[in-house]
């Protein structure tokens, strides 16, 4: 999952050296969880044009972003229209209009959601979070402390301090 460099200072606290201070706060704000949208009937293949998800940078986008830029739109399709919230109700443009729609899961989280956060109280690394660095490559809290001589330059780059 991506995530903003402000969120790797909340959710690598020990990694971050972030356990004397309180959690900074985040600059950018976690998806509000949005109520489902009605899934068309099962005889229509269309995109419900109410409905928008969040994409892993953090932006928040509709199903005729899936496939507006044509260069693009094969890795867009690709990238979200395996989340159930997107291939149901983008059928359109995931071209699932063959395909009876499965109903949405909203009891399990999606990758867009994010991590919890530690409590404010404890200084430990959330063991479950992940970040993209710059390379594109995507890492644990652990990385950020795994090898001593880059661990400083790593924490300066990804652990922003709130001031």
């Amino acid at each position: 999952m991506y995530c903003p460099r402000s969120e790797v200072g909340v959710r690598c606290r020990l990694s971050c050296d972030n356990c004397n201070e309180n959690p900074p706060t985040p600059t950018t704000s976690a998806p509000t969880p949005t109520q489902p949208t009605p899934t068309p009937p099962t005889g229509s293949c269309e995109d419900n044009s109410a409905h928008t998800f969040v994409l892993d940078n953090g932006t928040t986008q509709d199903c005729a972003w899936l496939t507006k830029n044509k260069k693009k739109s094969a890795a867009r399709i690709e990238m979200y229209c395996p989340r159930s919230e997107v291939g149901v109700r983008c059928r359109l443009s995931c071209d699932n209009c063959n395909e009876n729609p499965p109903t949405p899961t909203t009891s399990a989280p999606t990758p867009t959601q994010p991590t919890p956060t530690p409590p404010t109280g404890s200084c430990e690394d959330n063991s479950a979070h992940t970040f993209v660095l710059d390379n594109g490559t995507t890492q644990d809290c652990a990385w950020l402390t795994k090898n001593k001589k880059k661990s400083a330059a790593r924490i300066e780059m990804y652990c922003p301090r709130s001031e």
